[in-house]
Formats: C-alpha cells, structure tokens, sequence
C-alpha cells in the first residue's frame, strides 16, 4: 500500500424541502498507484520472497480516481425522533482501475533465483536459478506468462438504498 498521493474531498450541501431537509453531496477520490515489483523465489525462504530488481523499477499502476454520490431526505417525526431515506451511487463512471498486477516473475522452483542489482526490465532474461543450497546454476528463469497483468481490480459502479431512523 505504498501510495505517496491521497485525495480526498467531501462536499455536501442541505435544503430545507417540505418540513424536511434534502441533503445533496458527493466524494471526490484520487490514489497514486502502488509500485509493480519483480518477484521470484528464494531457495530458503520459499516463493515471492526475493526482489529480483530494485523495489518499483517497473514503474507503478496507474492512478485510481473515482465519484461519488449522496442523496438523503431527513424528517423530524417527533421532538427527538427522525427518519431518513437515504441513497449512495459509489463510482459513478464506472471506472475499474488496477487494483494490482502479478508481481511472480517466476514460478517456485526447487530453489530460487537471485536478484540483478541494479537492473531493469531488460535484464530479467539474465535471471538464473539458484540450487536448493542458494548457488546460482545455469538454468534460465522460466518466465511467468501472467507476469505484469492486472490481478486485481477496483470495484465496479454500485449503489445502496437505506432507511435509518434516529431516536
């Protein structure tokens, strides 16, 4: 959850409509993307537990930014008691960002694959396997096919309708 960029802003406004208050207001969201990673397996601590470039060298996913809406009608029933209907649209446009991507650059393996200090991308196809003792062999790293694809993401348009009634 390494994000170095939050926003969020809530505004909400009140009317007063037929003895009863309207309540119009909406979120404004905006998230950095986290960053996407290099992982292989470690001969003795087991799989996803070795960088095999530096922490966030292939860049991070994509921003993630979203709306939301409020609509609610609140009445006074008695002195103390208030009833309210209220409803929430959450993401309005429909966005579906990356939540996360496969980080696996390589499956577990009888041993594991030591980092590229200082790497990038390109030299992923020099990454060789390590024996079970943690001694680098010949054999190249097999390559994740799903490596880098979107494994997760955020949640579609949604909407909830409620009732509360406060006493």
């Amino acid at each position: 959850q390494d994000r170095p960029h939050s926003l969020k802003i809530d505004a909400y406004r009140g009317f007063k409509v037929g003895g009863g208050m309207l309540t119009i207001g909406t979120r404004v969201r905006a998230i950095s993307g986290v960053p996407i990673n290099a992982l292989g397996p470690h001969y003795l601590y087991g799989p996803n537990e070795s960088f095999l470039l530096p922490r966030g060298a292939l860049g991070r996913t994509e921003l993630e930014h979203g709306i939301d809406l409020h609509v609610g009608y609140r009445r006074h029933l008695s002195k103390t008691t208030t009833a309210e209907l209220y409803a929430d649209v959450f993401n309005i446009y429909n966005n579906q960002g990356t939540f996360n991507v496969d980080e696996t650059y390589t499956a577990p393996i009888n041993g594991g694959v030591n980092p590229i200090s200082g790497g990038s991308y390109e030299d992923l196809i020099w990454a060789k396997t390590t024996d079970k003792n943690g001694m680098e062999t010949n054999t190249p790293t097999p390559r994740n096919p799903n490596f880098g694809r979107p494994v997760a993401r955020y949640a579609p348009a949604s909407a909830q309708v409620g009732f509360r009634v406060t006493f």
